[in-house]
């Protein structure tokens, strides 16, 4: 069967999308030098190299965009999770690095 006859949907999110171009590495959605503060806290310094305003403008249902998303493995879960308290629902890559699918979907991010 070909792939646009196939019977499983995929998802429609609704939302709006942030693009970040080719890649995007989890330590600029979040620095891992910033404390180790509650998720809510920390979310004043998502995407702070990037943008030190950014982290102002994220709503409920924002989905990121990248090409790729890397990560060293020991900052994943904490980006992502500050991610989500921010209201990001889902994260859109051609290429994710292996630690990112299972980071989102603990925090409930679609990847």
């Amino acid at each position: 069967m070909p792939w646009f006859e196939a019977d499983d949907t995929l998802p429609t999110i609704g939302g709006r999308a942030l693009g970040f171009g080719l890649v995007l590495a989890v330590e600029q959605i979040l620095d891992p030098a910033v404390p180790d503060w509650p998720p809510s806290t920390a979310r004043l310094h998502l995407f702070a190299a990037i943008d030190p305003n950014l982290s102002s403008r994220l709503t409920a249902g924002d989905v990121i965009v990248a090409e790729e998303i890397a990560d060293a493995e020991y900052a994943a879960k904490r980006a992502l999770s500050v991610l989500a308290e921010a209201g990001v629902v889902a994260l859109v890559a051609k290429r994710f690095a292996a630690s990112v699918p299972n980071a989102a979907a603990a925090v409930g991010i679609l990847a």
